[in-house]
């Protein structure tokens, strides 16, 4: 049986932060900048993979 899992951008996941650091860096590294990085959150959608473990429900088998 195949579990119905959340599959996350991995790849977006790991692209975004190394970005940000090397930014980081770049910032650091400029001693005459004095500019502040502000650090955001980043919120990423995960998908739904629907597999045999899950079962459709229709509306009257709730209701019995």
């Amino acid at each position: 049986m195949k579990i119905t899992s959340v599959i996350h951008p991995k790849s977006e996941m790991g692209k975004e932060p190394a970005k940000i650091i090397i930014d980081l860096i770049k910032l650091k590294n400029n001693h005459k900048n004095k500019e502040h990085y502000q650090v955001e959150s980043i919120v990423y959608s995960p998908e739904i993979a629907t597999r045999s473990s899950t079962k459709d429900i229709n509306h009257q088998e709730i209701i019995s």
